[in-house]
């Protein structure tokens, strides 16, 4: 499996402060890599530098063998990625249309094209086609996280960032959420999945990234044995998880 993302030996934060060091992991075509840990082990951080939102310090990331480190973030959205963040970052007295519309802007999409990448975004979110015209602000908080997915599917990335999509939502609608992104796997595309929820990430993950304090404490295949245990050695520092440990095949 080619490599579509490339991080290796990421350091980066918010201004002097650093936030993660020397972070590495490749995510394939088609891989769905989850990024773990407890809050504020920088998981978010690393996914803002992969866009280009932090400042890299030291380091390089490589998306379909481009180095990224002196691109702005729309002209990564235009290579190719997507991001999702964290809170759904909707314009809430726009319509579901509007949002999507949005998203495209970064693609000179003619009259046909754009009508094109509605109807795929409804066909992979139907609960949408129906709110075509509502504000998102009144959409349900699980609506509302396909809106921020499909949004960001509007340019066409071949990798998508997804932030903390379950975060917020009753466990009723997690499932839904969940739904949605596996059927984004079966189409192909690569995500890299920052979750809290270790079941929601393992039920979509090939590969399972942890971070803690800012460094990666395990890298291992999502159906590893005793994977569950090591996760949580590393999130509660049981057994001593060390830096860049692997769990038993």
């Amino acid at each position: 499996m080619s490599e579509l993302l490339d991080v290796r030996g990421l350091t980066t934060g918010y201004g002097d402060l650093r936030v993660a060091w020397d972070v590495s992991f490749s995510v394939g075509q088609g891989e769905v890599l989850a990024l773990l840990g407890r809050n504020g082990a920088g998981k978010t951080t690393i996914l803002r530098a992969i866009m280009g939102l932090n400042a890299m310090h030291a380091g390089s990331v490589a998306f379909a063998g481009q180095d990224l480190r002196r691109l702005p973030t729309h002209k990564r959205v235009e290579l190719g990625i997507g991001i999702v963040q964290e809170g759904k970052r909707l314009i809430g007295d726009m319509t579901v249309e509007e949002n999507l519309r949005l998203g495209a802007q970064v693609r000179r999409w003619g009259r046909g094209e754009l009508a094109g990448r509605y109807e795929w975004a409804y066909e992979m979110f139907p609960v949408l086609r129906a709110r075509r015209g509502s504000p998102a602000e009144t959409l349900s908080g699980g609506q509302q996280q396909m809106l921020a997915i499909a949004q960001a599917l509007m340019p066409r990335p071949r990798l998508l960032l997804v932030d903390e999509p379950s975060a917020g939502l009753a466990p009723a609608i997690v499932g839904d959420v969940l739904a949605s992104l596996v059927r984004l796997r079966e189409t192909g595309m690569s995500i890299v999945l920052v979750e809290q929820s270790v079941d929601f990430a393992l039920a979509l993950a090939s590969h399972v990234v942890v971070v803690d304090l800012g460094r990666v404490v395990l890298s291992c295949p999502a159906g590893a044995d005793g994977l569950r245990e090591a996760v949580r050695d590393a999130y509660f520092g049981r057994g001593g998880a060390r830096a860049g440990a692997q769990a038993p095949a």
